[in-house]
């Protein structure tokens, strides 16, 4: 059963419709912002107007619809291929970067980093393309770990795209696992029937990632340790920052 996010921070909420999408984004509860229509995207089929074609469409078992595109298949491969070097995804002019790590909640929740002796979940990502589309995912704080020693804080201005194997499901059953607000904008702003299907998709503590991103300026957190006499290592923690630009979305795909 699907529970809620402990210490969630960040929503965003994506509605899509034949020709465009919107994406709105929530912090503690509150919205933010709400982005410029997306007219072009990789999750985003192309403009196919009106929803008969779509029914057609996908009653012949074609990729080549509107609205939202799954970015993983059954087996949590890269079903768009955003993670390939030759992706006509990648923007153009931006330096790119991969990270691989282990999921962590950072300092200092280092210490507890299961709920309940559990691993506990730091992105969940809701999706329903039928018969709307809609996206709903949800963060909490989380950084990569390398098995190099480096520490990476991973930022999201917009919603990642998430790749692993998904978990078929309900509305109705996601509906109390989303944050009130998620749910509020959701009512608010499209249809939210609790018959509809929905698949999810979720990364938590100890699960091994990739990132691919634009890398940010590191950032050296405090070490307390630093203060004790004799101490001799170096005060501060070199932190790492993986982030988005305004043309460039986080991809984090789950490797183990």
């Amino acid at each position: 059963m699907l529970t809620p996010l402990t210490g969630l921070r960040t929503a965003f909420v994506t509605i899509a419709d034949a020709t465009s999408a919107v994406e709105i984004a929530l912090r503690d509860g509150n919205v933010v912002s709400e982005s410029d229509r997306i007219v072009e995207a990789a999750w985003l089929g192309p403009a196919i107007p009106g929803r008969l074609w779509r029914r057609i469409l996908r009653g012949f078992g074609t990729t080549a619809d509107a609205g939202l595109q799954l970015p993983f298949d059954a087996a949590g491969n890269d079903a768009l291929g955003l993670l390939s070097p030759n992706s006509e995804f990648r923007p153009d002019g931006e330096a790119l970067r991969a990270w691989r790590g282990t999921i962590r909640r950072p300092a200092p929740s280092d210490r507890s980093q299961a709920d309940g002796g559990r691993s506990a979940v730091v992105v969940r990502d809701v999706w329903v393309v039928h018969p709307v589309d809609w996206r709903a995912t949800e963060m909490r704080e989380f950084e990569l770990h390398g098995h190099d020693g480096r520490r990476v804080s991973v930022r999201c201005t917009k919603a990642p795209i998430v790749i692993s194997v998904p978990t078929g499901t309900t509305v109705g059953e996601v509906e109390h696992a989303l944050d009130p607000s998620t749910v509020a904008t959701l009512r608010g702003r499209t249809r939210f029937h609790a018959e509809d299907a929905a698949v999810v998709v979720e990364l938590r503590t100890e699960d091994v990632v990739d990132v691919l991103g634009i890398e940010f300026a590191p950032q050296w957190q405090d070490n307390p340790e630093a203060r004790a006499p004799n101490y001799r290592a170096v005060a501060g923690t070199r932190v790492d920052v993986a982030g988005d630009l305004p043309e460039v979305r986080l991809v984090i795909r789950r490797v183990a």
